[in-house]
């Protein structure tokens, strides 16, 4: 089974999901091929999660960058349950602002976004974890979707144009509508 579904016989492999995904008529290759590897996978551990495990994993995912399948590794549990339980975690965190942004936390996100840009990392980059790196040097005020919601609805927008990104209003929608 484990040849099957990692794929170091091309042909069987092929043959494989093609019948496995014939036998669930109207179900997308990724959904059969992503619950086989759910159910398949050894480190799919089930069940709640120990304060050990979840002091493991808040100390594995800042010791390894945010690489999710390293931590899985570590952790021993699917890269997926980490993540999830990761920002199920940071969720919770009485540390992560609610409140809207501070004039202060915006010059700090630019000043951040501005040396990642030096060090040649941006948005774009290819590397792991980016936004949490982000919000890492930020003292972790600030959950990494925080810092990219911020960062690409607002923030870096009115750095192209020099123009403060305003809301949407329902006049910009009936002007839209009209044309």
């Amino acid at each position: 089974m484990e040849d099957l579904i990692s794929g170091s016989d091309k042909q069987a492999v092929a043959g494989f999901w093609g019948r496995l995904v014939r036998s669930v008529p109207g179900r997308a290759v990724k959904s059969v091929y992503d619950h086989v590897r759910r159910a398949h996978n050894p480190l799919a551990k089930q069940g709640k999660w120990s304060k050990q495990e979840d002091d493991l994993l808040i100390n594995t995912f800042t010791s390894q960058d945010g690489d999710w399948d390293r931590v899985a590794s570590i952790v021993q549990r699917a890269t997926s349950d980490c993540r999830d339980r990761y920002r199920a975690l940071a969720g919770r965190s009485g540390s992560k602002q609610r409140m809207p942004w501070s004039r202060e936390e915006e010059e700090l996100l630019i000043r951040v976004m501005q040396d990642l840009s030096q060090e040649g990392r941006g948005p774009a980059s290819t590397c792991q974890g980016f936004w949490g790196q982000v919000s890492k040097r930020m003292d972790n005020k600030r959950s990494p979707k925080q810092c990219q919601n911020k960062w690409t609805d607002s923030l870096e927008p009115s750095l192209r144009s020099g123009v403060r990104a305003r809301s949407w209003t329902e006049h910009d929608a009936s002007v839209l509508v009209a044309k």
